[in-house]
């Protein structure tokens, strides 16, 4: 009976002790959520469009940062109330795109405080958060409570290289960041601008950037040694590249990415590390259920267990948060007071009436003349004509400068009118010498061969560089084939060579109205090639920056900006546009325009003033043989050279 009751002592001990087993097991498994956003550029009220925007009726409209705050406020209360700790990040391009980026020129910053108030606990830099330089990103940050609010609003910049001298440096910029839930699960973050990022930033001296794939490495390692259980990675690059970042960089659970725009439903999945994207302008808000288990170092996707979608809509279904609501109010009568004293008081509320359409003029395919780069270009040519007094020839814009399309409200009183803020976001980026938004308008004069050089630069630069710099056009119409834009790469440098005659014809419009509805199609005239008359052409300083560059490093691609008198610009700033004592914008020439019209229906659809067409000719045959010769010979060259250096 003893030998039995040990027995039994044995087994009744055991099975208890299992038991204490049991929570010790359940305390290494942990539950926490991420909310998420990325690119909100600025949209801080509904939209697509604004002009929709009432909130007694079902408008319509997306976004908005007092709808996003109810959807977190309501999110956080129902999972902490599990006691699950929520963390709200955004992948970065908080700012610039919208009307409500042009108060960082009066030294407010809407996006930042209005974050700060939601609650994020990371936010990284994007591009466009450079679009001014490193000195305005300093200063904005400055004015929104920075260092002193580093410890609420984490901001991650994880390969930029800040110099210690520069004021950046002193607005508490992390490059990772670990922070310990309260139920003692520890993250850490880092945050990269990947290289597709780092393309579209003109200017970030002395800010430089390293090597994506090796600040990931290495602050992945810092987080790993503090004792971070898991790794998220909150990027600022697209889907392509977060791909191959999770491929080759182990170590990364989770990457929230942005920069494409594009909102991602469902996650992808690669070398064990999820990737999410939730799409821009805060149109949606992500939710990631997430659970952890640490003996087995493995981070797992609670979504689907507790039936929730990886991106909720924020619409018109979402009630408005009444503080960010009365802030965004607040901020509204500040940009309105703005928009009225540049424009002298012929705009004053960013949600007027500007203009009619009873169809939405789009912006894309981007690799071709589109409806709106016609509407904009013609508002160029006409609004210069009529602020200076002096015909126009041509317009020029490039399709980087064209943030969307033109979609006129459908509910309502609203249906068919487009507001001040649906058009004037579309040309809003950029600023003046006076601190202004949006890129001054240049009235410069060129030859008929530079006009000829200038059309040559579109397919040119579309094959080189992507579409952003793809021109559209106003008072012309050409025709070129884009197989001819380059006559061969220049072998391990991947450069291309342009052919120089890509362009087939080249024509100016003469007749009275803009190139639109029932035009005549032959109130045209031949441009020549070796053309010597000058021609005047509206630009802006954006354009106008990067045209000069390239003559440079393209002598045949040169372009030599003149006066009426046909003498040399030293400085482009001399052939600014002036609206009183101001530089006059694309996007008050574009408002001026749209106005005086009333009625833009008729711009839904493209003219005819660019057109490919292919062509054979056998110079192009005989130089792209030199050229593939002469590839052939640089490239042994270069061989015989590694081969015998060694």
């Amino acid at each position: 009976m003893k030998s039995t009751a040990v027995v039994l002592a044995l087994i009744v001990s055991l099975l208890f002790g299992l038991s204490l087993e049991q929570p010790s097991y359940a305390k290494e498994d942990y539950t926490f959520s991420i909310l998420y956003t990325g690119d909100e550029h600025s949209a801080l009220i509904p939209h697509s469009p604004a002009v929709n925007y009432d909130p007694d009726i079902d408008d319509f409209t997306r976004g908005g940062f007092a709808r996003l705050k109810t959807l977190i406020s309501e999110f956080r209360e129902e999972r902490e109330n599990e006691d699950e700790p929520v963390l709200l990040v955004s992948s970065g391009d908080f700012h610039s795109g919208n009307l409500y980026s042009w108060l960082a020129f009066s030294d407010m910053a809407p996006e930042l405080d209005l974050m700060q108030k939601m609650g994020y606990d990371i936010v990284t830099l994007g591009n466009h958060e450079y679009d001014f330089g490193a000195e305005f990103i300093s200063e904005y940050l400055k004015n929104a409570g920075y260092p002193e609010k580093k410890d609420e609003t984490k901001l991650l910049a994880t390969n930029s290289y800040i110099p210690s001298d520069h004021s950046l440096s002193e607005r508490g910029i992390k490059k990772n960041y670990l922070k310990e839930l309260p139920n003692g699960l520890k993250v850490g973050f880092i945050g990269l601008l990947g290289d597709d990022g780092q393309y579209f930033i003109l200017d970030s001296e002395p800010v430089e950037f390293t090597p994506v794939n090796d600040a990931a490495r290495d602050n992945i390692d810092k987080l790993k040694k503090e004792g971070a259980d898991v790794i998220v990675a909150v990027n600022h690059s697209g889907r392509e590249y977060n791909n191959r970042l999770a491929e080759e960089v182990d170590g990364i659970d989770i990457i929230i990415g942005g920069h494409t725009h594009i909102p991602m439903h469902q996650p992808d999945k690669v070398n064990d590390t999820y990737i999410f994207e939730p799409g821009s302008h805060g149109e949606f808000l992500g939710k990631l259920m997430l659970g952890y288990n640490k003996e087995n170092d493995e981070v797992t996707i609670r979504n689907e267990e507790y039936e929730v979608s990886h991106l909720t809509r924020v619409n018109h279904e979402v009630e408005e948060d009444e503080e960010i609501k009365n802030e965004v109010n607040r901020y509204t009568e500040k940009l309105n007071e703005m928009i009225e004293e540049i424009t002298d008081g012929r705009f004053t509320d960013i949600l007027e009436h500007v203009a009619r359409s009873e169809n939405i003029i789009r912006s894309r395919p981007r690799d071709r003349e589109t409806p709106m780069g016609n509407l904009i270009t013609d508002a160029m040519r006409f609004s210069v004509k009529d602020m200076t007094g002096e015909d126009v020839d041509f317009a020029f814009q490039a399709n980087g400068q064209i943030r969307g399309d033109v979609i006129p409200g459908d509910t309502g009183e609203a249906k068919n009118k487009v507001s001040i803020y649906d058009m004037a976001r579309l040309a809003g980026l950029g600023k003046t010498p006076e601190r202004n938004p949006g890129y001054p308008m240049v009235l410069i004069h060129l030859t008929g061969k530079e006009i000829h050089t200038l059309l040559e630069l579109t397919p040119f630069l579309n094959e080189y560089m992507g579409e952003a710099l793809f021109m559209q056009t106003s008072g012309l119409r050409y025709s070129y084939d884009p197989d001819r834009a380059v006559l061969f790469y220049i072998p391990f440098l991947d450069i291309p060579v342009p052919t120089f005659r890509a362009v087939q014809t080249a024509e100016k419009y003469t007749g009275s109205g803009p190139q639109i509805g029932g035009y005549n199609k032959d109130a045209y005239e031949q441009i020549k090639r070796d053309d010597s008359r000058l021609y005047s052409v509206a630009a802006d300083t954006y354009v106008m920056q990067f045209l000069p560059e390239l003559g440079e490093r393209l002598s045949h691609l040169s372009i030599e900006p003149k006066n009426a008198r046909g003498e040399k610009i030293q400085n482009i700033e001399d052939a600014k546009v002036m609206s009183g004592d101001k530089a006059y914008t694309v996007w008050e020439g574009l408002l001026d325009y749209s106005r005086a019209r009333g009625d833009i229906s008729e711009y839904d659809t493209t003219t005819e003033r660019i057109s490919t067409a292919s062509s054979f000719n056998l110079m192009i045959l005989i130089w792209a043989v030199a050229g593939a010769i002469i590839g052939i010979i640089v490239g042994l060259g270069v061989y015989v050279k590694r081969k015998f250096s060694k």
